[in-house]
This record gives C-alpha cells, sequence and structure tokens, in this order.
C-alpha cells in the first residue's frame, strides 16, 4: 500500500476506513484494498484538470505522511452509550454559525476526554495560494479525525467507517490549510 501510495497523486487514496497499515510510522495508510468501499463520487464537488481537489504533492517518508488539510476543531461525544458509535460537531464559527452537518463515528476510542478533536478535510478545492483552500457549498467531503493532547500534534485516528462532512452554506468558503505529518 506505502508504494501505491507513493506513486499516487490523487485525494481518493486517502479514502478508506478500517485498520491502518502496520508497516511504517503513519496510521495515514491503508492496511490493504479491502479497506477500500465503494463511494458516491457525485456527492463530491465536480474535479478536472483545472479544478484539482486536495494536496497532490503529499510525502510518505519515514517520518510518516505530510499532508496539507483543512482542520476543523470541534466535539466528539459518545451516542451509543457503551460501544464504539460517536458523534463529532464542527464548533459553530462565530460569523458564519453552524457550517458543517454533524459527523457519524465508528471508532473505539480510548479515553476520548483526554483529546482535542478535529476533522481534516482532504479534498478540499486547491486554489491558488497554497496555503488556502476552497469548500464549495452544499456538498460532502472526504475528512479524517484528528486527536492530540494538549499542546501536542494532530495525528489521525483509525476509524471503521469513511467520514464526511456536509457544507450546510450555499455560498464558498475560503479557509487555512495546515501542514500536518500524519
Amino acid at each position: 500500500m506505502e508504494v501505491i501510495v507513493q506513486r499516487c497523486d490523487e485525494w481518493g487514496i486517502f479514502a478508506w476506513a478500517g485498520p491502518p497499515s502496520t508497516h511504517g510510522r503513519t496510521n495515514a495508510i491503508a492496511r490493504g484494498p479491502q479497506c477500500y468501499p465503494d463511494i458516491d463520487l457525485s456527492r463530491f464537488p465536480a474535479e478536472g484538470a483545472a479544478r484539482p481537489h486536495g494536496d497532490a504533492s503529499f510525502t510518505l517518508s519515514r517520518r510518516g505522511l505530510q499532508l496539507r488539510l483543512m482542520v476543523a476543531v470541534g466535539d466528539l461525544r459518545n451516542v451509543g452509550g457503551v460501544g464504539s458509535e460517536h458523534v463529532f460537531t464542527v464548533k459553530p464559527n462565530h460569523v458564519k454559525g453552524n457550517t458543517f452537518t454533524s459527523v457519524r463515528i465508528q471508532a473505539t476510542l480510548d479515553e476520548p476526554e483526554r483529546y482535542e478533536w478535529a476533522v481534516g478535510i482532504v479534498n478540499y478545492l486547491a486554489v491558488e495560494e497554497l496555503e488556502v483552500g476552497k469548500l464549495e457549498g452544499r456538498k460532502d467531503y472526504l475528512c479524517f479525525l484528528l486527536s492530540r493532547t494538549s499542546g501536542g500534534s494532530w495525528r489521525k485516528v483509525a476509524t471503521e467507517n469513511i467520514l464526511l462532512v456536509h457544507t450546510l452554506f450555499c455560498w464558498e468558503s475560503r479557509e487555512p490549510l495546515s501542514r500536518l505529518w500524519l
């Protein structure tokens, strides 16, 4: 899988769920082809040569996967009592209000209250400025669940389902990108 990721420059390589690869220093790579379920691509913004999505220049090295993501911080709560079902809600923007739907997450999380939570949006629309991405209104976007301890670095959390957020606004939004090592 690491060789395939190194040769790929499309955001779809990150549309997987399940256990991560056991090799290397990253948990942002799928263990194998069985982690890639079918996805309805019509739900995502249209893509073409003039409209690239996400970070096509991501780097996979011994240090891990370096990737530019649009990071949205929020709250994670357990909705199934004991079990692995959680809901992640992006914190409302003081200007725009609620900008994304909540994300249903299937994952086994150890002591979730110890962490800060976010989603890293993978397939934002690339714009000329390298550190800014664009989201269209009323579209779905692929994302990773991210966690970190106070003052720590973001890390990808393995989930049992592919995570999607849906934009609630009708306009477009340009947001800063973060370069992360996952």
